[in-house]
């Protein structure tokens, strides 16, 4: 037996913990002996001496079973890490509220509640401390009643968890993080019912972004709005700019734990939000519109102010299937002003209003819409004088036939049409999503409306002069063999035009990739596409050497033959060249099949006929004329040439021949059901190249004038071929030069619409048009200041406006060089029920409002 032994022991906490000291009578006195990694940190957060105690009072809630004395040493595993701690701790980890509740009523309460456990890390192959209290433990796991007793006994929301002796994270966020499995609604709710302060981590994280780390999306609207009780500056750490860490959302994104619905469901109402979701997210983008839409009641004129004018170009290059959905939630009917004296029509004419409009009309299948391109969002009306703009009467004023039933709707996207867009469209552009991005509406009135504005007249010349050209050849050839002679003089006149037209397309070329280069795109002219240009810009610059050489007269007289089938002003002719040119696309496997079937035969007839000595039959040509022909000449040959040639023909002949004649009208059918959409992505493309030329081109001339120039051009060149075939040879030193000057001036006058193109650039580079413009050109006169469209914007939007604003002020907004003065929007008259066949082979086309 010990004698009683009387003394007094001294604990000490944490450093931030106070000592204290207690008079304690022990019947036993054993010394404990310690072992594990953590002995050095031991007379920091452990004990100085530790010895076993008396059994604590039993709580009522205690589960059973002995109780571990309160300050002995026990092993837990937290945060997928193995701590040391007390018995606090351990019943804090396993949740047993009875056994916490019995330790901290015994006595031990006031410096047990606020004791840390500890843990060692390894980072960058150094150790790293760390230590936290049990309500960290409980918050973590969701045990609240543990975190109430704690609270009780004096611990606080306020006390960190520390990483290398430093305040790293805070209660709430342990409790938010929960071990990275993410924290439970209830755990949450009832910590910040309890007034726990929301901060910021050491590593400026807040809990606001560890719920979108841990995908935990009911947590995200719970602790937005307890920010916004708080006084938190949400916008300061919700935007990327201001913040200068990842926000919220794109942590959200980058761990990949909530889905697209989520994202969007949780995401701030924020043009913030927006752009992320645009640069890292696209696909969620239509769902947060629609939540902005629905939820925010916000119109689709007050959306598209949140998008700059790279956003949609950008959405249509990474995600080609959202281009419709998007633009069609910013795309609504227009606001009526005065719908007594001056309503929305239901009904426009279709009839033709100039020469242009004939034109289109004869070359193209019937219209199932009517496009403009004004400086209005809304049917605006004059309260006072009842005066409408000028381009109104286009829908209104036309009284001939044919009459159709439309619905009308704007874009509210201002200057959508830019070489961006279109740019983008051509990028986006491939046979999986041509469905996806031409038969939405806005993108087909924005293609037709830039189409007939000027770009056609530049394939119009183009194919005239391709014409010329070609007629040309045609004469210097039958000139040549009528006289029997190759002297230059006498084809020098095709090849004079044929070079002249090749300097001024090397000079498209050099104003396309110049245009690309201005907005940063100059990679993209680098295609096929491209080189082919350039090839049939530098072939005819033989000539100049070489005018006798037959090759490259050959080969100059094919490439002028196939471009006769360029011909895109025409869509009915379109319609019929455009399939056979695209046959080759889906001819792929079918062609290699048939081209083994061809080598084995072709290798098999060599060999056969190496082994019978026979070095005088062309295998070429023989394999060539039983394959492909059919020819079969077996007789006296013997057996075995005559069973090979017989196989050959039913295998290659017979069946792999035909397959891939099949594949081939099989592909043919594909590509005329998707024609349609080829002949706007073919628009498209020209479209694109037009818009970067004509950045370049100064507006000098108006389109009266322009006409005349063209004629004037046209009989210069008529001229100099008369004289030159009929009075005397031209040196090409001077018809060269002469021919290019024409031809200049032609395609000069085709750009030129002076004060009808809103995206065009003047002489000095910059905008000087106004108003409003039709599918194909016609302007109003004058046109009246715009009225806002919206409504007056709620606080919601407001925020939302104010956040875009402070952001563009944070940075220099390079302006577009195609940008306009007025913003102008698309509009859009739909066919709500054609009477003839539409675009698409239906005999009708249904329209929703």
């Amino acid at each position: 037996m010990f004698p009683t032994i009387s003394f007094r022991r001294t604990l000490m906490l944490a450093p931030t913990q106070r000592m204290f000291n207690e008079q304690t009578n022990l019947d036993l006195f054993r010394p404990l002996r310690t072992h594990g990694p953590m002995d050095g940190a031991r007379g920091r957060y452990g004990l100085l001496d530790t010895r076993e105690q008396a059994p604590p009072v039993v709580h009522p809630g205690y589960r059973g079973g002995p109780v571990a004395p309160p300050l002995q040493e026990l092993e837990f595993t937290w945060n997928g890490r193995t701590c040391h701690g007390n018995a606090l701790h351990k019943a804090a980890a396993d949740g047993d509220a009875g056994t916490a509740a019995s330790l901290l009523d015994a006595g031990w309460g006031v410096g047990l509640a606020t004791s840390r456990l500890h843990y060692v890390t390894w980072f960058n192959n150094s150790p790293q401390e760390g230590s936290g209290e049990a309500i960290h433990i409980a918050a973590s796991r969701g045990y609240v009643k543990i975190v109430q007793l704690l609270i009780e006994h004096r611990a606080s929301f306020g006390s960190f968890v520390t990483r290398s002796s430093k305040n790293h994270y805070d209660v709430l966020h342990a409790a938010v993080f929960a071990e990275g499995s993410g924290g439970k609604f209830e755990t949450v709710n009832s910590l910040l019912g309890l007034k726990a302060t929301i901060t910021a981590n050491s590593d400026k994280k807040w809990p606001l972004q560890l719920a979108f780390q841990t995908g935990q999306a009911k947590l995200i609207p719970l602790i937005r709005n307890a920010m916004e009780e708080q006084n938190c500056d949400l916008d300061e750490i919700e935007n990327e700019d201001v913040q200068g860490a990842k926000t919220p959302l794109r942590i959200g994104i980058e761990m990949r734990k909530l889905s697209r619905e989520q994202l969007a469901e949780v995401a701030a109402p924020t043009a913030q939000s927006l752009k992320i979701f645009i640069r890292h997210q696209p696909e969620c983008i239509p769902a947060f519109l629609n939540k902005l839409r629905d939820v925010n009641k916000m119109q689709p004129a007050q959306l598209a102010q949140l998008f700059e004018p790279c956003d949609l170009p950008r959405v249509i290059k990474e995600c080609p299937a959202l281009a419709g959905p998007v633009l069609d939630a910013l795309t609504a009917q227009p606001k009526v002003q005065n719908e007594g004296w001056h309503p929305l029509p239901n009904r426009i004419s279709f009839a033709p209003r100039n020469m242009w409009h004939t034109l289109r009309d004869l070359m193209n299948s019937a219209r199932d819409f009517d496009a403009v391109y004004a400086a209005d969002q809304s049917w605006r009306c004059d309260p006072v004088s009842f005066a409408a703009p000028d381009w109104h009467k286009e829908w209104t004023d036309t009284p001939a036939r044919p009459i159709r039933d439309v619905a009308i709707k704007v874009c509210h996207v201002p200057d959508l049409i830019s070489v961006e867009f279109f740019a983008a469209l051509c990028h986006a552009a491939d046979d999986d999503t041509l469905e996806e991005l031409f038969k939405n509406d806005i993108i087909r009135g924005a293609v037709e409306l830039v189409w007939w504005h000027g770009a056609f007249k530049v394939d119009l010349v183009q194919v005239v002069a391709n014409v010329c050209g070609l007629a040309l050849l045609i004469w210097d050839t039958y000139a040549a063999r009528a006289s029997q002679s190759k002297d230059p003089l006498i084809i020098g006149v095709s090849a004079s035009f044929v070079v002249a037209k090749a300097v001024l397309e090397l000079g498209h070329e050099i104003l396309q990739f110049r245009g690309l280069a201005r907005i940063g795109q100059a990679r993209d002219y680098f295609d096929l596409g491209n080189a082919y240009e350039v090839f049939r810009c530098a072939l005819p610059g033989v000539l100049m050497h070489w005018e006798c050489h037959s090759a490259v007269h050959i080969l100059i007289i094919i490439l002028y033959w196939l471009r006769l089938t360029e011909v895109y002003f025409s869509e009915r002719l379109s319609l019929q060249l455009l399939p056979i040119e695209r046959l080759a696309r889906g001819l792929g496997p079918a062609t290699v099949v048939a081209t083994i079937s061809f080598c084995t035969f072709t290798h098999a007839f060599y060999a056969l006929a190496s082994w019978q000595d026979d070095y005088t039959t062309p295998i070429i040509q023989h394999s060539f004329k039983v394959l492909i022909s059919g020819d079969i000449d077996v007789i006296g040959k013997g057996a075995l040439p005559a069973v090979l040639t017989y196989i050959s023909v039913c295998v290659f002949t017979i069946f792999s021949l035909n397959i891939f004649i099949g594949v081939i009208g099989q592909n043919y059918t594909i590509q005329q059901n998707i024609g349609p959409l080829v002949v706007r992505n073919v628009r498209a493309q020209i479209c694109s190249t037009y818009l970067l030329r004509a950045s370049f081109i100064p507006q000098i001339f108006s389109e009266r004038w322009a006409l005349v120039l063209s004629v004037l051009a046209v009989g210069f060149a008529l001229s100099l071929v008369i004289f030159t075939t009929v009075v005397a040879p031209i040196s090409q030193t001077l018809l060269i030069p002469a021919f290019a000057v024409s031809q200049m001036v032609m395609v000069f006058s085709a750009y030129q619409n002076s004060g009808r193109i809103p995206w065009a650039a003047s002489a000095g580079g910059t905008i000087a048009q106004e108003g409003s413009t039709d599918a194909l050109g016609n302007a109003p006169d004058s046109s009246a200041e715009e009225e806002d469209s919206v409504t007056s914007p709620t606080a919601l939007e407001s925020g939302m406006l104010q956040a875009r604003s402070r952001r563009l002020s944070m940075r220099s907004r390079p302006s577009s060089p195609f940008a306009t003065a007025d913003k102008h929007y698309v509009w859009l008259a739909l066919v709500k029920h054609m009477d003839v066949g539409g675009h698409d082979g239906t005999p009708s086309r249904s329209v929703r409002p």
